[in-house]
């Protein structure tokens, strides 16, 4: 028997919460998402449940994305942990994966069509 999967997702953007939110809830069967809008309150989700999957925004206002991923890399250390940002430079997604990011992907690249089938390879890895 397959178990369900724990998704969290940390975006200060509520569109992109929301859009990435209800494109795995519609798409994805046996998962549990989660969503926080800062490194904060992602925090405090961690407390009750470790991820199996993180979808990470490292640009937050007031907050150190890079830090969060180290946050989950320490308490949930088989998590996979995903980038996925809109700042578009190397220096981003070299420090992601140094602070414990398994992919790193732009935006911009996995919208619409092409977010479903994202989320389909990333959750059936």
């Amino acid at each position: 028997m397959m178990h369900r999967k724990k998704i969290l997702i940390v975006d200060p953007s509520p569109n992109c919460l929301r859009q990435l939110k209800e494109a795995i809830e519609t798409y994805e069967t046996l998962v549990d998402v989660s969503d926080a809008p800062d490194a904060k309150r992602a925090r405090e989700v961690l407390r009750k449940h470790l991820p199996d999957i993180a979808f990470i925004e490292v640009d937050m206002p007031l907050d150190d994305g890079l830090a969060l991923i180290r946050s989950i890399r320490r308490l949930a250390p088989d998590s996979r942990i995903v980038v996925l940002t809109g700042n578009v430079s190397e220096d981003c997604r070299i420090q992601s994966r140094e602070h414990g990011a398994n992919d790193h992907f732009y935006k911009e690249a996995v919208t619409g069509i092409r977010l479903v089938d994202f989320i389909h390879e990333i959750i059936r890895r």
